[in-house]
């Protein structure tokens, strides 16, 4: 059965700051602008600029631009800080995310002159988010670390939930979901501890549910979800419609489905009158799932094609391509060959122009752990740095006991021999930083080279089957089937293999030798689903590499624990890590 991504919504702060209107406030403030003066008129300036980021974000940042102007003649700090802010809000709002950028770091350097840390870490996050927008991944890490500390010096609880919980979220949309949990958790430990339970409690239990959804363990991702819906506000009725949504979701995939139909039944109607078109798909998918199981043709084929005409019109392109490989099933099982193959081939087109999206995401995600690896291997050099530091002040002490002459020789010569040791240990450090992200590189690349043409090859060969099934038959047929023969021999060159094999050795040296050594009763194939275990490869990615179902490559990992000798709670990438 076909896996759906449960809908994370955004906990955090968006700009932390309360989403305003055209309303009697802005009236009173606009006839008190003229009476206004110096650092009154700014702050009046400023809070009429709020007041029209959603309405007319232009006019916004035309406020915004008086606000700095003036305060910038009367030497206003706080204020200058504050419409920096108020004008990246408002590029921002018009998705001109280079100059946002540029004045968020304006009110960064201005905060961070007034001592102001609340400016500071919202401003961070709000850089973050735009980093997110651009699927810059690491720099959003970064901006949203730098919020967190920010945050936490200041002893700001909710601030710092927030931003946890947006890491969480960065975590999430990269699929590293143990790291999503972790920032998920420190945060519901923080609100655990309030006396009044925060406004985002069930967005982020909503969260920890999806989470738990996405790795297959149900009855977590019940109990979450179930505690989110007790706690939401009964005004949010989205944030209701998305957790019975996702409830459904749970229901799906453990082949409940009487129970997954009531809950995606409960959820429509609230998403319809909100017109929530975006969180409705995820409904409208799963009842179509539900009823085509059932064998309810008319009624799967219903909802199949409500989806596809609201993902059309939203260009939501994943979406799209679940719809068309749904409305296919249907058509086969109507034994109508022409509309299956039709909606197939479409299935086909919109999930390869999807594929390089999906590759970018790919990337990211290695590029974060790239990054992570790099950090911590930082730490240890600090680490091993700060025990010379602090030998260097024990030698220097004890000198001082012994004699202030032979300490001070003794201090010198320690304090040149660890410059020399440092200045060693950083060159060596640059080195293998330089080889490993370019190996690291040459690796990722070969990789997702290699996934991508395997899954395109499987797509033709799939277009290519269902074609030669038509009841239409002409003169290419025999060419169409010696096209599948040389589809599926490219799958089984050994060529692909011994390159990405080459490029895996050049980043962890000597797996294969060490591995072979410990198990040497280990096939060719078991050897090669152990390196893509090692890089962390989903079911699916290693099914893709070796031409073959996710079914099979969950077989296969079974029989590898057992070969391996590793009980059901070890973790093969650890094992395989620690090799």
């Amino acid at each position: 059965m076909t896996h759906y991504k449960a809908l994370a919504m955004l906990l955090g702060i968006l700009f932390s700051l309360e989403a305003l209107a055209q309303d009697s406030k802005l009236d009173s403030l606009l006839k008190a602008l003229p009476q206004s003066r110096d650092t009154m008129k700014v702050n009046v300036l400023n809070q009429i600029s709020k007041r029209y980021w959603y309405a007319d974000p232009p006019k916004a940042m035309h406020y915004a631009g008086e606000a700095l102007k003036l305060s910038r003649t009367i030497r206003f700090d706080k204020g200058e800080a504050l419409a920096y802010n108020n004008m990246g809000i408002g590029y921002y709002l018009q998705n001109d995310y280079s100059n946002a950028l540029k004045y968020f770091m304006e009110s960064i350097n201005a905060n961070r002159a007034l001592g102001n840390l609340k400016g500071m870490g919202d401003t961070y996050n709000n850089m973050g988010l735009i980093c997110i927008k651009q699927s810059n991944y690491p720099q959003a890490l970064d901006y949203y670390l730098l919020s967190l500390k920010t945050y936490e010096d200041r002893g700001d609880t909710r601030g710092t939930v927030g931003i946890l919980s947006n890491i969480g979220n960065l975590y999430d949309d990269l699929q590293e979901y143990p790291a999503a949990l972790e920032y998920y958790f420190k945060a519901l430990k923080i609100i655990g501890k309030t006396p009044v339970e925060d406004d985002g409690l069930g967005l982020l239990r909503n969260n920890i549910g999806s989470v738990y959804l996405n790795t297959k363990k149900y009855p977590d991702a019940l109990k979450y979800l179930l505690l989110s819906l007790k706690t939401k506000d009964a005004s949010d009725e989205q944030g209701k419609a998305i957790s019975l949504s996702n409830i459904g979701l749970v229901y799906m995939e453990m082949k409940q489905y009487p129970q997954a139909l009531d809950y995606f039944s409960r959820a429509l109607p609230i998403q319809q009158s909100l017109e929530d078109d975006f969180h409705m798909l995820s409904t409208l998918e799963g009842l179509a799932q539900i009823y085509l199981l059932k064998g309810d043709l008319p009624k799967s084929k219903s909802y199949a094609s409500r989806g596809l005409q609201i993902a059309l019109k939203i260009d939501n392109k994943k979406r799209a391509a679940n719809a068309y490989r749904i409305l296919a099933e249907i058509s086969k099982h109507e034994n109508n060959l022409g509309a299956a193959y039709e909606n197939q081939l479409r299935y086909s087109q919109t999930r390869d122009s999807i594929l390089n999206d999906d590759n970018t995401l790919k990337i990211a995600r290695m590029q974060v752990r790239y990054e992570g690896e790099k950090k911590q291997a930082e730490i240890k050099l600090l680490k091993k740095e700060q025990s010379f530091d602090q030998l260097t002040r024990n030698l220097f002490g004890l000198g001082l006991l012994l004699c202030l002459v032979i300490g001070a020789l003794i201090v010198s010569r320690q304090r040149l021999k660890i410059k020399d040791e440092k200045m060693l240990a950083e060159k060596e450090r640059q080195i293998l930083v330089i080889e490993l992200e370019s190996r690291s590189k040459a690796l990722t690349t070969h990789t997702l080279n290699l996934i991508q043409k395997n899954g395109i090859m499987q797509e033709i060969r799939e277009t290519v089957s269902l074609a030669l099934k038509s009841p239409v038959r002409d003169e290419n047929n025999p060419l169409l089937n010696r096209l599948i023969k040389l589809i599926d021999y490219s799958f089984n060159l050994d060529k692909d293999w011994e390159e990405f094999k080459l490029y895996f050795e050049q980043v962890h040296q000597n797996f294969f030798v060490k591995l072979q050594q410990d198990h040497p009763d280990l096939s060719p194939g078991e050897m090669r689903l152990c390196a893509l275990i090692r890089l962390n490869m989903n079911l699916k990615e290693c099914a893709t590499l070796l031409s073959v179902s996710p079914d099979s490559i969950k077989t296969a990992r079974h029989r590898l624990r057992k070969k391996l000798g590793l009980s059901d709670e070890q973790n093969l990438v650890g094992y395989f890590t620690s090799i």
